[in-house]
């Protein structure tokens, strides 16, 4: 059975008393460089006020609507169907609907669009947040819905302090990748100095039309392994043997289709 919301809760918030909490992921690049990666901009879509059940106010929500933070003419909306939950949008290019994942057990639901792809055509970025507390306070379930030939398609995965630095560009007019950010916790067995340890992963999704697919490792320095630590870091660790981590990443999730 997959995790649910709540477990990840409780799971991440174990994992918390053992970091102490943080406010933020360590960032895995500083992107003070020239040659820093591109950040996304995308445009926030604005919550209307929610239609809601007569009964638990989160569990009973019936649907979210959304508007253009700027312009107008365009509405968006998460909303049930069937034993399913689907993202309409709607605009000059017409109606389009995504299957998506079911909001209910999450507190927020965030919209924002962004063209991530190269086709000209809006994506969206899902962000079901369900106000954790801890290092749960900065997860959040992320689908990224992405135009294709046969309309939009959704891949969804929970990770930790998703922002625009979460969809990077590392070269001009190349393709936008997602940075999936993870945290592991590694037992003083695994450590090369015989501690108990947590790093932030970072993993690398290249965006290809309407689909995710992994870089290869060592692409751009992926994946970043940085222990976390009570200060700014950026640097990778040398306290896994690198068949340590690969061992470790094997165990993490890859952003998985919507059905």
């Amino acid at each position: 059975m997959a995790p649910t919301p709540l477990h990840r809760i409780v799971a991440i918030g174990l994992l918390a008393t053992v970091v102490l909490g943080h406010a933020a992921p360590t960032e895995w690049s500083p992107f003070t460089s020239p040659r820093s990666p591109r950040r996304v901009k995308w445009s926030e879509w604005v919550l209307e006020k929610p239609t809601r059940g007569t009964t638990n106010e989160v569990a009973a929500r019936i649907d979210w609507r959304f508007r253009p933070k700027t312009g107008a003419g365009s509405t968006a909306a998460v909303t049930r169907s069937g034993k399913g939950w689907i993202l309409s949008v709607q605009g000059a290019g017409g109606t389009h609907q995504s299957v998506v994942p079911d909001p209910t057990e999450y507190a927020e639901v965030q919209l924002a669009s962004a063209e991530l792809n190269g086709d000209g055509r809006d994506d969206y970025i899902l962000r079901y947040d369900p106000h954790g507390c801890g290092l749960a306070g900065i997860g959040q379930t992320i689908t990224l819905v992405l135009s294709g030939k046969d309309g939009h398609r959704s891949r969804e995965l929970y990770q930790l302090g998703f922002d625009t630095d979460s969809l990077v560009q590392f070269k001009p007019n190349g393709p936008w990748h997602w940075v999936v950010t993870e945290m592991v916790g590694v037992p003083s067995g695994e450590s090369t100095d015989g501690r108990n340890h947590s790093f932030w992963v970072y993993r690398l999704f290249r965006i290809e039309r309407d689909s995710l697919k992994g870089e290869p490792d060592g692409f751009e320095g992926f994946p970043k392994w940085i222990q976390y630590l009570h200060r700014p870091n950026h640097k990778e660790t040398n306290l896994l043997p690198t068949s340590q981590k690969r061992a470790h990443e094997k165990k993490l999730l890859p952003p998985t289709p919507v059905n």
